[in-house]
């Protein structure tokens, strides 16, 4: 299949020519959305001058990190008046950024980027502020994700040139990887740890995931299985917080649930959740509520409904309101919102409930 997405091609990117403006508040009216038992709100929107690539709640706080086509990393504060406001501008990529995460802390914030390297940001108290620490070399091609391990200082990163690297932030020089895990044959779009640190997935244009288990210091791992069953490129990968659980996104437009074997060496494939009319850019499981979110190409955020092993799913809510291809969704741990972020060069912040 063809994939609509080049975000992760060598040669192509759309770079914002909107370089230095203001991002603008706009406090929207509510939008509700109602299926399955559930109602979501659209309760504040951000517009930007450039397109935003991704999004991330903090794990406790109300801010939310963007990372942009004109190659900043905004940090946006979520307001009690449902207004969404830019606090802090992070500069020093050269070209855009592709992915931003927290660290389980709360400290930390890495961003990924298309000039090839990672910068790792020590976030001031409130995050309302950072400064850069790191910046990690060693990709030859666009980096288009990272991840943090849930418990030891190791970065896990995703890249076009078809590797996943680890990296140890406590190593002197950390700009050096420990490991490079060499197995996909195009393009590696997405990483992420399960929650126990024992394993790593990576999503690839190769159309297939893998499964890598990791040594007990994290610094080194090997591939225990190839995940196969997708018709396109995988965009997507997240772990459920406490089953055995990998979810993967395609833009074949569908998001497959694989159950791992209790030793974690196989995956089996136990759902296709249809419903997008497009790509699908990224999953995310709720830390603690039975859902998964999906952002897609078709412009929506679809919730999911799981059943209580993690492995089926229904389609809950339909949100609705971006006007581009939607290129992530962020789940807050503890309040029931949910971020979004999109071509059209906005922000979202949803409120669901059932």
């Amino acid at each position: 299949m063809k994939s609509r997405n080049n975000r992760f091609k060598k040669n192509i990117g759309r770079k914002s020519k909107n370089m230095g403006r203001k991002s603008k508040n706009i406090r929207r009216k509510s939008t509700k959305i109602m299926m399955g038992g559930f109602i979501a709100n659209e309760i504040a929107n951000l517009q930007d001058d450039t397109i935003i690539n991704c999004v991330a709640f903090h794990p406790t706080l109300p801010i939310v990190a963007t990372g942009c086509d004109d190659h900043t990393v905004k940090l946006c504060k979520h307001l009690p008046d449902n207004k969404i406001i830019c606090v802090a501008t992070l500069t020093g990529h050269t070209d855009g950024v592709n992915y931003v995460v927290f660290d389980p802390s709360g400290q930390l914030l890495a961003t990924a980027s298309k000039d090839n390297t990672v910068k790792v940001w020590q976030l001031k108290p409130g995050a309302t502020a950072a400064t850069c620490i790191s910046t990690l070399v060693g990709h030859s091609l666009w980096v288009s994700a990272v991840a943090f391990h849930p418990t030891f200082p190791i970065l896990a990163t995703a890249s076009s040139d078809k590797t996943v690297k680890l990296w140890n932030l406590t190593h002197d020089d950390i700009t050096n990887s420990v490991a490079t895990l060499v197995g996909h044959t195009d393009f590696v779009t997405s990483v992420a740890f399960d929650t126990t640190g024992q394993f790593l997935a990576s999503g690839s244009g190769d159309r297939t995931a893998k499964l890598w288990r990791l040594e007990p210091n994290g610094q080194a791992a090997n591939c225990v299985d190839t995940l196969n069953g997708h018709r396109g490129y995988v965009y997507a990968v997240a772990f459920h917080p406490t089953k055995r659980v990998l979810a993967t996104g395609s833009d074949d437009m569908t998001i497959k649930l694989w159950q791992l074997k209790q030793d974690g060496t196989k995956a089996t494939c136990e759902d296709t959740l249809q419903g997008h009319g497009g790509s699908i850019d990224s999953v995310v499981f709720h830390p603690t509520k039975h859902l998964l979110a999906s952002s897609s190409h078709d412009k929506t955020i679809k919730l999911w409904q799981l059943d209580a092993n993690g492995t089926k799913a229904s389609c809950a809510a339909t949100l609705m309101g971006h006007s581009q291809w939607v290129t992530s969704a962020s789940f807050h741990s503890t309040a029931p919102l949910l971020a979004s972020s999109s071509f059209d060069k906005s922000v979202k912040v949803w409120h669901y409930e059932e």
